[in-house]
C-alpha cells in the first residue's frame, strides 16, 4: 500500500476564517516568494502533486449576491496556469495540476494551455475539470450558466474533445534549433494526466462536429 500526498497551494490558506487567528499573516494571494518557498518545501518533502483551484468570479451563490463573500472571504485568486508555469521552473519532479472549467472555457484553449505547461515541466502537467457553480462565473464569459445535468453532460463532451486535440495533433509547439536554424513541429502525444471523467456517447458526438469543424 502506498500513500500519495499533494498539496492544495492556496498562499492565503485553506481556512476562511484563518485570517482572524492571533498572529495570521496577511498573505498577498500571488505572493510569488511565498508560492515558491510552499512548492519547493512540499517537493523536497516527497509529495507527488501540487494543485492549484480557480474559481472564476466572487461567489454569488450566498443569498445570491458578492456582499456576503467579499465580507467574509477571500476574493483574490491568481489564474492557476500561469502559477504552475512558474512553479515548474523552480521544481523538478513534483506535479502540477490546475482547474479547468469545462462550462466557460473552449477546448482548443484548455488543450493548448495544458500541452504547454505539459511540455515546459517535462511531462508534469495534470488538470482537474470543473463544471463550476456560479452564475457570475458564467456572466464573466459572456454566457449563461447551463443547468447542472447539461454542465455534466458538456464536461463529458469537453474532456474527451481536449485529448481528441491532443492525440490527433491538431496541438503543436514549435521551437528554434540553434544548430539548423530552422524550426521543428513536434505533435503533443502526450496527454496530462484528467481526473473527472464522463459519458462517452456524449463526447464522441462533440468531437465528431470538432473534427468537421477543423478539417
Amino acid at each position: 500500500m502506498s500513500l500519495h500526498l499533494a498539496l492544495f497551494l492556496e498562499t492565503t490558506g485553506c481556512h476562511y476564517s484563518g485570517w482572524r487567528m492571533p498572529g495570521a499573516a496577511q498573505a498577498n494571494p500571488a505572493d510569488w516568494a511565498t508560492i515558491k518557498s510552499l512548492a519547493q518545501k512540499a517537493e523536497a518533502a516527497k509529495f507527488d502533486l501540487i494543485f492549484m483551484a480557480d474559481k472564476l468570479s466572487v461567489d454569488d451563490i450566498y443569498g445570491e449576491s458578492v456582499v456576503e463573500a467579499v465580507r467574509h472571504r477571500v476574493t483574490e485568486r491568481p489564474e492557476p496556469f500561469s502559477v504552475l508555469s512558474a512553479i515548474g521552473a523552480v521544481t523538478e519532479k513534483i506535479g502540477l495540476a490546475g482547474t479547468v472549467s469545462s462550462s466557460v472555457i473552449q477546448p482548443f484553449a484548455a488543450a493548448r494551455t495544458l500541452a504547454t505547461l505539459d511540455h515546459l515541466t517535462g511531462g508534469r502537467a495534470g488538470w482537474n475539470v470543473v463544471t463550476s457553480t456560479s452564475d457570475a462565473e458564467a456572466a464573466n464569459f459572456g454566457q449563461t450558466l447551463l443547468g447542472h445535468e447539461l454542465r455534466y453532460q458538456k464536461a463529458a463532451a469537453f474532456i474527451q474533445a481536449v485529448r481528441t486535440l491532443w492525440t490527433a495533433g491538431r496541438i503543436t509547439l514549435s521551437w528554434p534549433i540553434a544548430s539548423r536554424g530552422s524550426m521543428r513541429t513536434v505533435n503533443v502525444s502526450a496527454m496530462p494526466t484528467s481526473i473527472l471523467r464522463g459519458s462517452r456517447a456524449v463526447a464522441r458526438s462533440i468531437c465528431r462536429a470538432h473534427r468537421r469543424a477543423t478539417r
